[in-house]
């Protein structure tokens, strides 16, 4: 029989993380070994986990916070210095069913090319919502994806072939194998193979935070094992969202070690298309977050991308992140003298619900319309028709949804743009600052291409 050691890792989610052990202890599966390691919460976790679990596991209480990576790390040595055949990762707000843990081990057991194995994951708060069943890595646009992110599980959710049928946003019917071969799945909770790790050696500690699971999967990959969701095998996850709606702390984390990961890997004869596209899209958020007036989060995209090409890794520098203070600060001004509302959907209806639901909690007074019928494109003129017609008030306001504020060509201010990423296309002020928009993306890709392609060189010991 297999040796499943478990490291559960912690940081100030007291309730939570007792939440995870006992999922553990709960399974029907044996666990020879269970360590608990704590990044020096300040929340009372190692007491409450102490009095709770300390005759069953082993609590590791590190006395300032080593990140996800670190922290993990702590424990995936202690679990190597067993004789552990399979090594679980779990994070503190995750759980497992009861089963989960036994189908993981009965996979690897069967399936001797497969290093590492993660069940499919839903959204703790929203268990019908699927939150992740394998990560891609792309190596065209450069970025990870999660195709499946965000289905809903479907009433009959199974089918006689044993694949599982989600629905989408719009209702249509996807169905997903119970097996997906993909290049990762997340830390949070993953079972992989002591050899794997005795290979590929343990997670990258200088990450701090984010992307650790991928590369370390990615490089399971590049050494010849399969990396696998297994659908059968349900655990539960508290997202992120909140958190990053607060601070920008994972805005900081998930950007330095994004870039960092394909300055490492992409080919030496792609490095300059990488660059383009990884430039490219750090301005969009860049100047996204100007618009949006995001001093935080400015501070720490500049301060992520100088980081991922200098070097500097691990935790990062105090006072680059901030929280999140003005993201919805121009919608807030324009609903203070708007007393009516009215959406053109279009083909965005779940951003368009979105933004009803944003405005709905930013004022109880404003009545919000959701317009289905309306031409997005011929929203501007068809507002000032019946403006002139009909003497429509002026404090009935029309948004248009969109792709991309940036992209819009009308700048008349008859209707108010909003796109997919919740930017507002408003006052004469935004006209100006999307006008500017291609020129100043030139200006960014002709001062930082050189530089960077230059310190990808020097990362790769070329120069």
């Amino acid at each position: 029989m297999s040796k499943i050691a478990v490291v559960v890792c912690n940081y100030n989610k007291k309730d939570e993380v007792c939440e995870a052990v006992q999922s553990v202890l709960d399974s029907t599966c044996t666990v020879a070994d269970l360590f608990i390691v704590d990044n020096g919460s300040t929340d009372g976790s190692v007491d409450a986990l102490e009095e709770r679990f300390g005759e069953r596991a082993i609590i590791h209480r590190n006395e300032e916070n080593l990140g996800g990576s670190g922290g993990f790390n702590l424990g995936f040595r202690a679990a190597l210095e067993t004789d552990a055949d399979y090594i679980l990762s779990l994070d503190d707000d995750a759980v497992l069913t009861k089963d989960a843990l036994e189908k993981l081990v009965a996979y690897l057991d069967a399936h001797k090319e497969c290093g590492i194995v993660g069940p499919r994951v839903y959204r703790k708060a929203k268990p019908e919502v699927l939150q992740e069943n394998g990560i891609w890595i792309d190596f065209e646009e450069y970025c990870s994806k999660s195709p499946y992110e965000n289905l809903k599980l479907a009433t009959e959710d199974t089918n006689p072939s044993g694949e599982s049928n989600f629905t989408n946003h719009i209702g249509e019917t996807i169905t997903i194998p119970e097996v997906t071969v993909c290049d990762a799945v997340p830390a949070c909770a993953m079972l992989f193979r002591r050899e794997v790790m005795e290979k590929v050696g343990l997670f990258p500690e200088e990450n701090f935070l984010y992307w650790d699971d991928t590369e370390f999967c990615y490089l399971a990959g590049l050494a010849g094992w399969q990396v696998v969701c297994l659908g059968s095998a349900v655990a539960y996850h508290s997202m992120g969202a909140k958190k990053e709606a607060e601070t920008t702390v994972p805005t900081y984390y998930a950007w330095r070690n994004w870039l960092r990961f394909y300055m490492k890997y992409t080919p030496k004869e792609r490095r300059e298309e990488m660059v383009q596209i990884l430039l490219t899209t750090l301005y969009v958020n860049l100047y996204e977050a100007i618009y949006q007036e995001e001093e935080h989060k400015i501070h720490s995209l500049v301060a992520a991308y100088d980081d991922a090409i200098h070097g500097e890794m691990g935790q990062v520098k105090p006072d680059i992140c901030g929280p999140i203070l003005n993201s919805d600060a121009k919608l807030r001004r324009m609903l203070t003298y708007v007393d009516e509302v009215q959406i053109i959907v279009g083909p965005y209806e779940e951003a368009a619900l979105d933004l009803k639901k944003k405005i709905e909690g930013i004022s109880s007074r404003v009545k919000v319309v959701l317009d289905t019928e309306s031409n997005p494109a011929l929203a501007g003129e068809t507002y000032c028709n019946e403006l002139s017609t009909t003497g429509m008030p002026k404090n009935h306001v029309v948004i248009t949804m969109c792709d991309f504020v940036f992209g819009v060509l009308d700048l008349s201010r008859a209707v108010v743009f909003a796109d997919v990423d919740g930017n507002l296309l408003l006052t004469a002020e935004d006209c100006y600052a999307i006008l500017n928009y291609a020129q100043s993306l030139q200006t960014f890709l002709q001062t930082q291409t050189e530089l960077t392609l230059d310190k990808i060189k020097e990362m790769h010991g070329e120069q």
